[in-house]
């Protein structure tokens, strides 16, 4: 090969360098926000769709958020000053807003980041960093909404509600527990997070008083665990066998005991366990009413009883519910002598 060529060769591949070398440099530089999140105030669900149905249709805008606009107003008021961040030169803030009704999205349905990204117009690496700071503001601030009975009278006031609203007598609250299905299994958790009904779940355990309201719960036990085990672990337990409580009620997955009273599961029953079981099952009927109440309220949500016959109509919710799964008993629950005495004792005096 000559000299020329190779000379023109090397002069070619020179020149083809520099162009390559010159496109480079004046390349585009990377969008800092792409263009059509850039329009989430004009176009993003927060400005069009959900102002549209709080306005005009107010049960879908609570289907979408599980809340009414009043509700949601008040919460983002309360956490306003929480979660708020200052705008700076190089972007804008994201609006507290539109940070709740993410945060409210995503804990109502599970969707995924990149949906709710698409929906809001908020990328989903920002969703994942704001979203654990809301969710600890409304813990905070919503914790004193959720408060054990601390005194005598504030007992006393439940345990009446009870006798007069479900005619039970000493009773100081229902208990019962749900999974809550979760998407993924949570790693490094083995099968502890999947139940019998073939998903993953954390378990929602609860103490409901006879107006509906929550006065105790334990929430993240694994998904395997039964209702027994977990309340034999609970601090609602030990405050039982410290006998600072009354009497609560449960259902059949949980241990017959002097303090904690179940129905009669056995086949045969008489006048006496039949009555008791209605009587039971009436009061402890608030619990599974308040955990429907959490997700569905429409008119005729709760369980309706008819006074004819003493039938139980279902409530709405329980119609709407797909993410709430009873939890079923596992293993024995054995009980003293003196439990059964106490029952027998009640179910003679209905």
């Amino acid at each position: 090969m000559s000299e020329a060529v190779v000379r023109a060769g090397v002069i070619v591949i020179s020149h083809l360098l520099r162009q390559e070398l010159e496109k480079k440099k004046y390349k585009k530089k990377r969008l800092w926000i792409r263009s059509w999140i850039s329009r989430r105030d004009k176009y993003g669900a927060s400005s069009t769709l959900l102002e549209e149905l709080k306005h005009e249709d107010s049960t879908a805008y609570r289907n979408i958020l599980k809340m009414n606009g009043a509700q949601f107003d008040t919460l983002l008021q309360m956490i306003d000053s929480l979660i708020k961040k200052e705008d700076t030169q190089m972007r804008m803030a994201i609006p507290s807003k539109i940070k709740l009704e993410i945060t409210l999205r995503y804990l109502a349905t599970g969707d995924s980041f990149k949906s709710l990204q698409y929906l809001f117009r908020v990328s989903e690496c920002t969703i994942s960093v704001f979203l654990p700071d809301v969710l600890t503001a409304i813990s905070q601030v919503l914790e004193p909404f959720i408060k054990v009975p601390a005194t005598a009278d504030e007992w006393g006031k439940i345990k009446d509600t009870f006798f007069h609203r479900w005619n039970f007598p000493m009773c100081c609250g229902a208990i019962d527990g749900k999974h809550v299905i979760i998407i993924k299994r949570p790693p490094g958790s083995g099968s502890s997070f999947y139940n019998y009904k073939k998903t993953y779940s954390v378990i929602l355990f609860a103490m409901v008083d006879g107006d509906y309201c929550f006065t105790y719960i334990d929430i993240g036990a694994n998904g395997r665990a039964s209702d027994s085990a977990i309340f034999r672990d609970s601090t609602l337990n030990i405050a039982l066998e410290n006998n600072t409580l009354g009497v609560i009620i449960g259902d059949d997955a949980f241990p017959l005991r002097t303090n904690l009273l179940k129905p009669y599961s056995k086949t045969g029953l008489n006048n006496y366990e039949m009555i008791f079981n209605y009587r039971l099952s009436r009061a402890r009927r608030v619990v599974e009413n308040a955990f429907g109440i959490l997700f569905f309220l429409p008119p005729q949500a709760v369980d309706q009883e008819d006074f004819n016959n003493g039938n139980i109509i279902p409530g709405e919710w329980r119609e709407h519910v797909n993410n709430l799964e009873t939890i079923n008993r596992m293993g024995s629950n054995s009980y003293k002598r003196a439990a059964e005495d106490d029952r027998s004792s009640l179910a003679k005096y209905f």
